[in-house]
C-alpha cells in the first residue's frame, strides 16, 4: 500500500499533517530511491520529486 493512500485513509479519523507522514516515511523513501540509483545526490533528487508529486496529488 502506498504511504499516500494508507495517509488518505488514516486522515478520514484523525488530523495528520502531511508534513507529518513525510517525516515518518522519508528514510524508507530515500533507501527505496538509493538502492535504484545507487548515488546519494539522485536518490534524494528522486525523494524530493516524490514528495512534490505527492503533495500535488494530495491537494486534489
Amino acid at each position: 500500500m502506498s504511504i499516500f493512500k494508507s495517509f488518505h485513509k488514516s486522515s478520514d479519523s484523525e488530523e495528520v499533517s502531511f508534513e507529518t507522514l513525510i517525516k515518518k516515511e522519508q528514510e524508507k523513501l530515500y533507501k527505496v530511491a538509493f538502492s535504484y540509483v545507487r548515488n546519494e545526490q539522485d536518490a534524494l533528487d528522486i525523494v524530493q520529486e516524490a514528495i512534490i508529486k505527492g503533495y500535488q496529488s494530495f491537494e486534489r
